[in-house]
This record gives C-alpha cells, structure tokens and sequence, in this order.
C-alpha cells in the first residue's frame, strides 16, 4: 500500500501561490519547495513544470467561490441585502483573482490560452449565473422588470473589478499613488455600489 501524502497537492499550491506572490513569477521552484519541506525533484514530479505550476497556483477556480450564493437563487427575504452579500463577496474575490492574473501575464503567459483550459471561463459563468439570479428575482417581484439582467450582472461585476484594477495596475505602477486610499474596503465598497444601484433595480411603485 503506497504512503498517503504528507503534503497535499492543495498545501504546495497554497504555498506556490504565497511565493509567486511575495517574489513574482521568476521566483525558483527552490523557494516552494522548502516551504513546503520537498525537493525540487518532487514537485516537478506532481506538476510538470514550472508553468504548469504558476497555472494551478495562479489561475482563478473554474467555479468562482460566490457561485454557491448565486446558484442557491434569491431566498425569501431581503433581496437587497442579498445582493449586498453577492457584490461583497465579488469584490474579496477579485480581490484575490486580479494579482494573480498579473503575475501570470508578467511572466508572458496568455491569459487568453490559460482560459481555454476551461470548459466555460469563469467570469462568463459568473455573469451568467448573476444575470439568471437576476432573472429569478425579477419573476418573484423582487427586482423590477424594467432593467436587463445582463447589464446588472455585468454592472455589478464590473464595478467590483474596476476597484482591484486601480490598486492593481495603475497603484502598481504609480507605487500605490493615487490608488483606492480613496474608498472603502472590499465589503463595504460592494456594499455602497449594491445601494447605489438599488433605486435603479427596485421594482417600481416603492417595493424594498
């Protein structure tokens, strides 16, 4: 019977994705290994290469971790706080998708061939998924009928990357000038654009 593995697959990416981060692309295989108390020989044995390991650490989930929010549909109650926790959790997770992205497109990879790995990319699957959530409160008279659920989603969604692209690529290149000192944090940030929106989506004749 083989040995069961001290270090998990999920451990050295957690750690590849630490390194990559801290040091960028160009940071040697060296490094993770010794976080994570293997030898070179091992990891290239798990995942190949070394680009083959900046994917899987690097690369955002097939499944967004806001999907089981969305795909759960709006639940009796609430439908703007509902969506508050929604755009919330869109921004932590751009939060942590958008750097990842850019280390991966510093070290030449492109973006537009990483996502071919995927059935359906993730951010179309996620607007997708918004706009049908939309939909769905939209039939239950929660939303108004009046707006287009692709152009929420897609509001929203964008809304939550343009925060992570300012501090992202233009505080990068400006050293953290002029970044998003200016706004709140990620929840509360998603929380103001939800509420901006609201008088916009409600359903006509002052339903909340």
């Amino acid at each position: 019977m083989a040995r069961p593995r001290q270090v998990s697959d999920e451990q050295v990416i957690e750690a590849a994705r630490a390194v990559f981060m801290e040091h960028g692309p160009k940071a040697p295989v060296s490094m993770i290994a010794g976080r994570v108390g293997l030898s070179d020989a091992a990891l290239f044995k798990r995942f190949g290469t070394k680009q083959d390991l900046l994917l899987a650490a690097l690369l955002p989930p097939e499944v967004p971790v806001f999907m089981s929010l969305l795909d759960a549909g709006p639940v009796p109650g609430d439908v703007r706080e509902q969506l508050i926790e929604i755009g919330t959790t869109i921004a932590e997770a751009l939060g942590r998708m958008i750097p990842c992205l850019s280390i991966l497109h510093a070290a030449g990879l492109d973006h537009r061939q990483a996502f071919e790995r995927y059935d359906v990319p993730p951010p179309i699957r996620a607007q997708r998924s918004f706009a049908a959530w939309i939909r769905a409160a939209q039939e239950q008279g929660a939303i108004g009928d009046h707006v287009d659920p692709d152009t929420v989603a897609m509001t929203v969604m964008g809304a939550m990357h343009f925060r992570t692209f300012l501090c992202g690529v233009v505080g990068a290149a400006h050293r953290g000038k002029g970044c998003v000192e200016h706004l709140p944090d990620a929840r509360q940030y998603g929380r103001n654009v939800i509420e901006s929106l609201w008088a916009g989506i409600a359903p006509r004749g002052g339903a909340a």
